[in-house]
Parts: structure tokens; C-alpha cells; sequence
């Protein structure tokens, strides 16, 4: 999404709320850079998954997870 936490916060925050428009499936965010657990528990608290997506490759092996559990 960015360079540093600071540009892609407000966009990160707005893809997790995004979660509590969309009721018929669970929406799954990847967002890059982003640090600490407050983003994580907004996710929590609107349904929405939040993955870390610094590291491609792991992230695509947590959606397969996350699809997977459903």
C-alpha cells in the first residue's frame, strides 16, 4: 500500500471498515507497512482478517489459511 505506516494508515483503516458493509463473507485485508496490535484488534472487533503483508510469501500462505477455515 506504502512506504511507511504513517502514509497507509488512514487507507488500512478504511479497507478494515469495509468489513462491516459486507456481511455474506468474511473480508480478508493485506496491508503493508503497519505495526503494533491496534489495527489488529479493529480488525477483530469489525470481523475482518488482517494480514501482514510485508512478507509475500507468507502472506499468501495465511489468505490459504484463512480460506480455508472460512
Amino acid at each position: 500500500m506504502g512506504n511507511d505506516e504513517e502514509s497507509v494508515r488512514e487507507e488500512i483503516i478504511a479497507a478494515i471498515m469495509k468489513g462491516i458493509e459486507i456481511k455474506t463473507s468474511k473480508l480478508i485485508v493485506i496491508a503493508a507497512p503497519y505495526s503494533g496490535d491496534e489495527l489488529q484488534k479493529l480488525a477483530k472487533l469489525v470481523g475482518v482478517s488482517l494480514l501482514d503483508g510485508a512478507d509475500p510469501v507468507a502472506a499468501a500462505s495465511k489468505l490459504r489459511r484463512e480460506i480455508a477455515v472460512g
